[in-house]
């Protein structure tokens, strides 16, 4: 597994929800892999400004008395969150990434389109064009990546070797700057897309979460199809004359703005120099004040 990469996610994960849900999360500690991690409340305080200028320097992260970790919180001159947790012990070094947007923002026109962005963005970007550079990197040093997307948040996350994470970040990043969404990319993808669709309406678990869907008000974003399919995602939006792939870009351009995002990364490095990483590869991520 990846426990690194999955705390990392708790964490970034719970960070951007916490906005959505009024500071609920705020005061809870999530637990993966039997390690408690308690940041994961400040993190959600944090990111849904219910701590007192969060952009100073002394914002506290309060921890067990058990954890050896030092963490850190900031916030890049782009508005971007950030947690950096110092792990001197840890063999696997991890980033995690959430966006404050998820299926519900999906245009009716393209319903899955939250999703569908999600798969889009590991396959090139502009810095690094060839389709499986990123997946391809993370394999050759030890590690692994995954994303999901739920109803409001978008997470991004990997776990890789420590001596590599430098290198992860740098491919990571550009999803959030420069994806390519290339027409080839876009047709092959889709069909992953709508291969998942076919996967999931064998289980049980996606199928009650649809009905749930469908008995919504038709006029609440909850009433859509939230992992899309070929139908909604090609078919459906060629009769009406929308291009997809014109719709992805006005997506991602639009919701994954800085000011949405919730970062955090685990190494071994000093606070301060993972500090330095995530100036360096994210503080050019677009601020749309959304």
């Amino acid at each position: 597994g990846l426990p690194a990469a999955s705390a990392a996610a708790s964490m970034a994960h719970h960070a951007a929800r916490s906005c959505s849900s009024g500071g609920a999360a705020a005061g809870q500690a999530a637990k993966t892999g039997g390690q408690a991690l308690a940041a994961v409340g400040t993190a959600a305080a944090v990111a849904c400004g219910t701590l007192a200028s969060p952009a100073r320097a002394d914002v506290v992260v309060e921890k067990p008395s058990t954890d050896y970790r030092s963490y850190r919180f900031a916030v890049l001159p782009n508005n971007l969150q950030v947690l950096l947790v110092s792990d001197p012990k840890c063999d696997r070094a991890a980033a995690a990434l959430s966006v404050q947007v998820g299926s519900l923002f999906d245009p009716p026109e393209v319903q899955g389109l939250a999703h569908f962005c999600e798969h889009m963005l590991f396959l090139g970007t502009a810095k690094f064009p060839q389709e499986d550079e990123y997946n391809e990197f993370l394999a050759k040093n030890g590690g692994a990546s995954n994303a999901y997307t739920a109803e409001t948040v978008t997470n991004y996350f990997f776990g890789v070797k420590p001596e590599s994470l430098w290198g992860a970040l740098d491919r990571f990043a550009q999803f959030f700057k420069a994806p390519l969404f290339t027409e080839s990319a876009t047709d092959r993808e889709l069909r992953a897309v709508d291969s998942e669709h076919s996967k999931n309406i064998q289980q049980d678990g996606w199928r009650q979460s649809q009905l749930l869907r469908h008995a919504a008000n038709p006029k609440h974003p909850l009433h859509h199809f939230m992992t899309g399919n070929s139908e909604t995602l090609r078919d459906a939006p060629a009769r009406r004359g929308v291009n997809v792939r014109s719709s992805l870009l006005d997506f991602h351009s639009r919701y994954y703005s800085a000011n949405l995002m919730r970062l955090v990364i685990v190494g071994k490095e000093e606070p301060e120099q993972l500090l330095e990483m995530a100036q360096l590869h994210f503080s050019d991520v677009a601020d749309h004040g959304v």
